[in-house]
């Protein structure tokens, strides 16, 4: 597991998001992993209702959500710039219901990556 890991979160609208992720797969994937990152998993919103109430899971939204790796932070930065200059980003980025958010995650104390 690489030691930076980010969560990209983009908001759908209305859409099917197979139809947004078909795109991402064709037009983007190679650029993104091109641009430095490892692809760890995407996600997309499942709209089955939930039939587990104790579970709190806000119905109503759609999501796709993946995870990157790279080698440190000074690779993420790198890389959200080299997103930054690309007309292909911003045109799918423009097909989305807002803006998308990528966070930087920290492993936890027990997690398999925590720093020693």
């Amino acid at each position: 597991m690489p030691p930076a890991i980010t969560a990209t979160v983009c908001p759908l609208g209305s859409g099917t998001p197979e139809a947004l992720i078909a795109l991402f797969e064709r037009e983007l994937h190679a650029q993104w992993l091109a641009a430095g990152a490892d692809w760890v998993v995407g996600f997309a919103t499942d709209p089955t209702p939930n039939n587990f109430p104790r579970l709190p899971v806000r119905e109503g939204e759609s999501h796709i959500v993946w995870l990157s790796g790279f080698a440190n932070a000074a690779a993420q930065r790198r890389h959200a710039e080299h997103l930054a200059e690309m007309p292909q980003w911003a045109a799918w980025c423009g097909r989305l219901a807002g803006v998308p958010q990528t966070v930087r995650l920290a492993p936890t104390l027990r997690s398999a990556i925590a720093p020693d």
